[in-house]
């Protein structure tokens, strides 16, 4: 909803009518609720991997 309201805002400093912007606002908004938690999920997977190759590493002495 809030993506919504900013893209109807902006759009309309344009001078259009706002409800295009509301549209992609509104897309926008969907897509970063989708892309965000799988960009998440990355990073937290590459950190424990990089954690335990470092951990082996420490451990065995040789690299992994």
């Amino acid at each position: 909803m809030l993506g919504s309201i900013i893209g109807a805002l902006i759009d309309r400093q344009d001078g259009d009518s706002g409800v295009e912007g509301a549209l992609w606002g509104a897309v926008a908004e969907k897509a970063v609720k989708v892309v965000f938690p799988v960009i998440v999920t990355f990073a937290i997977g590459y950190a424990v991997q990089k954690g335990a190759k470092v951990a082996w590493e420490k451990a065995t002495g040789e690299e992994a």
